[in-house]
């Protein structure tokens, strides 16, 4: 296993804050193992769990697996063009079978170059007060229409928000307490409206990004595996791109996973 050199929390805030002061594009992005099941396809993992897997952020079958592998390619670029990669901590990667592929993965489809790499799960320790306060323009890419909370608690004059339907899977409920009280749901096809989004919006909130960013415009991401792509796409527009993912959930009040128990509601 290699030995990755993980940045502090504090680390990671000082290289967001020098691209907020100079208005530097960047692309902060977590690689988890939902990434994984897909960059990994075919040689680390099977097209069961490839689609399944697309499955859990939209609706999609296998008839869509030729588009799912551009997406595929997308997602693999984005992550290699980022500046600052969040991955699983040592202990993990020893622990769970599912990351023994984990630096066949990085090495072979992901240029690490000199990214700063940093724990996944500390993106809910970073200071965001430091980095948005008193901004004047944020963008906000999740489902969670948090514009007022989040101009709120920041005191951010102009907050724009680019929807995107929740994820096909979740959680029935709002508090993550044990493997007996959490409940999966499959949305189906027409529960969620024949979900348009990732695959039929999704072009169209690239063209969002595309009309709002400016050089040095801060965007807050939490848009499952294609929130990469979105990310790719801010640095390439002179933006800074942070995927914070279920960080947008804890804001809201809900524990959709458990390190965002810890996180504070703004909400209300």
């Amino acid at each position: 296993m290699n030995t990755y050199n993980y940045n502090s929390v504090h680390q990671i805030e000082k290289i967001i804050l020098k691209h907020k002061e100079e208005k530097l594009p960047l692309s902060l992005i977590r690689f988890g193992d939902g990434e994984f099941e897909v960059i990994g396809y075919p040689k680390f993992t099977n097209e069961i769990n490839f689609i399944n897997r697309f499955r859990r952020w939209f609706y999609c079958s296998e008839n869509d697996l030729d588009r799912l592998k551009i997406l595929q390619s997308r997602i693999s670029i984005a992550i290699s063009r980022a500046d600052i990669l969040g991955l699983p901590n040592e202990n993990e990667i020893k622990r769970y079978i599912k990351w023994k592929n984990l630096d066949q993965v990085l090495s072979n489809e992901i240029n690490l170059g000199k990214k700063h790499i940093f724990y996944n799960y500390d993106i809910t320790q970073i200071n965001f007060n430091s980095i948005l306060f008193n901004i004047k323009n944020l963008g906000i890419i999740t489902c969670r229409d948090l514009r007022k909370s989040i101009a709120k608690k920041f005191n951010i004059k102009n907050v724009y928000h680019i929807d995107c339907p929740a994820e096909r899977f979740n959680y029935h409920n709002t508090k993550w307490n044990s493997e007996s009280n959490k409940k999966s749901v499959w949305y189906t096809k027409e529960k969620i409206n024949s979900n348009i989004h990732h695959l039929d919006i999704f072009e169209s909130n690239l063209i969002c990004i595309v009309k709002f960013c400016e050089r040095g415009t801060i965007f807050l991401v939490g848009a499952g595996g294609l929130g990469k792509i979105y990310c790719d796409k801010i640095k390439n527009c002179g933006g800074i791109a942070l995927d914070i993912g279920s960080v947008f959930d804890g804001w809201d009040g809900a524990d959709t996973r458990p390190y965002t128990k810890g996180i504070q509601c703004i909400t209300k």
